[in-house]
């Protein structure tokens, strides 16, 4: 569970990953992976899956370039709850991602 995350439930903040790649879920939702989310330079994910948008996509990013963009932290629930359990379990996600831009390309770094 990502409980620095959790922490922030319903705040709005600008985080920085490293992406992954994009990929699709088993209802054919599109989705981006990003790996070492960061606020303010301390790790609170070590990965999120996100909806893509047509504007991540064009932005072109390839595996391993680090990324810059403001998301809302929100909840969701993880699997039907068991009859005989009486809580369900929640994980959390970023939403509303906006204003992504790449920092860092992967090749810059690799090159310096």
């Amino acid at each position: 569970m990502r409980t620095r995350l959790g922490a922030l439930f319903g705040e709005t903040h600008i985080f920085t990953a490293v992406f992954q790649g994009f990929s699709r879920t088993s209802s054919e939702s599109n989705v981006a992976c990003f790996q070492r989310v960061r606020l303010n330079g301390v790790e609170v994910a070590d990965h999120v899956w996100v909806h893509r948008s047509k504007a991540m996509k064009r932005l072109g990013m390839e595996y391993g370039d680090i990324v810059e963009f403001e998301a809302r932290v929100g909840r969701y629930s993880r699997g039907e709850p068991l009859r005989h359990v009486s809580e369900i379990e929640y994980d959390f996600m970023l939403e509303k991602i906006k204003d992504m831009r790449i920092m860092e390309r992967r090749a810059e770094r690799e090159s310096a």
